[in-house]
């Protein structure tokens, strides 16, 4: 669960000006583990890493969760997911490379969000990348995370050589993805109508692209 409250920036620098007196506060401050994102708006920290196997119950329960309360925004569904092992999600993220990972954001040790990537395999396409099941809790929305979270996934596509492209679909309906997408660069390219059929509704899916050069 997303803390309600957290220390104020004056309250974290008198702390570790009480635990450490003999360092500056800029080295400390400097010290801090790369991979821990500070959310200025909301006074949080949020760790963003690529998962391992180690973390495959809580991916696995994260994405059922994604497909029963967001089910027009995934290829997959509720059921196909339970019919899943957490030893298969665990495989797949011990396969995880340069070319195929999924990135999470921690929030006080608990998995609240997450995005994976591919790389396209064929010769011809391989300066293209995807994006794909993009997610962060809905007790954890409004703060920033998935904002550092899609920023450290970014950050880590733009290191792998040869990548041109990054593409994406989202649901028409998803305004504040769409909108976050959009700032960060993502053009769109194309609208497909009834990409998703579930019961008798059908859902529009829109085409997205990053053009890193």
């Amino acid at each position: 669960m997303c803390p309600l409250k957290t220390p104020s920036l004056r309250q974290c620098r008198a702390n570790l000006g009480r635990a450490c007196p003999n360092q500056p506060l800029t080295s400390l401050l400097s010290a801090a583990p790369p991979q821990v994102t500070y959310n200025r708006g909301t006074m949080i920290d949020v760790e963003t890493r690529v998962l391992t196997e180690r973390d495959a119950e809580a991916y696995w329960n994260l994405r059922l969760e994604a497909l029963e309360r967001e089910a027009q925004s995934f290829t997959e569904s509720a059921e196909e997911h339970r019919a899943t092992s957490i030893e298969s999600a665990a495989a797949r993220l011990r396969e995880a490379d340069g070319a195929s990972f999924v990135m999470g954001a921690i929030l006080s040790g608990e998995l609240v969000g997450m995005a994976g990537f591919f790389r396209e395999k064929h010769l011809k396409a391989r300066h293209k990348g995807r994006i794909w099941g993009v997610y962060v809790k809905a007790n954890c929305r409004g703060r920033g995370i998935g904002r550092l979270l899609f920023s450290a996934l970014l950050q880590k596509i733009k290191t792998l050589p040869g990548l041109e492209q990054v593409n994406l679909t989202v649901s028409s309906r998803q305004v504040a993805a769409k909108t976050l997408y959009h700032s960060l660069g993502f053009e769109t390219f194309g609208l497909e109508r009834a990409a998703f059929k579930i019961g008798e509704q059908y859902f529009d899916e829109e085409y997205m692209v990053l053009r890193l050069r």
